[in-house]
């Protein structure tokens, strides 16, 4: 890809992709770079839906029927306190604490997952 790049005077990626195929090319990879994330968000707020809310409800021992019990309005905290402060970092080093973070929460899981199927 370097290699590439120097032989025709691109040197980004999108450069590259318009040098090689076009401008439908470097369409296509525009397109590509919004929807590969925006699955990725969604998918992200589904999994946060449906499982923050029953550990809520299950650790607070609050109603069913309270305000946040519900799915949405826990997607929607999530999504304004986590996912957007997260995506308006310019810089993507700076989530290297935040990914480390997120990688010893998935630990902590498992682990309580194993002790869980034990007991």
């Amino acid at each position: 890809m370097v290699r590439s790049g120097h032989i025709c005077g691109k040197f980004s990626y999108q450069g590259i992709m318009e040098a090689a195929f076009g401008k439908p090319g470097y369409i296509l990879l525009g397109i590509m770079q919004f929807v590969y994330p925006f699955i990725a968000m969604v998918s992200y707020n589904v999994v946060v839906g449906d499982t923050v809310t029953k550990v809520i409800v299950r650790l607070t021992g609050i109603e069913h029927d309270s305000v946040f019990a519900k799915r949405e309005i826990i997607v929607l905290i999530a999504t304004f306190l986590i996912t957007i402060p997260l995506c308006l970092y310019r810089d993507v080093a700076k989530l290297a604490k935040i990914s480390f973070v997120s990688l010893v929460c998935i630990g902590f899981i498992l682990i309580t997952i194993f002790i869980r199927i034990g007991t």
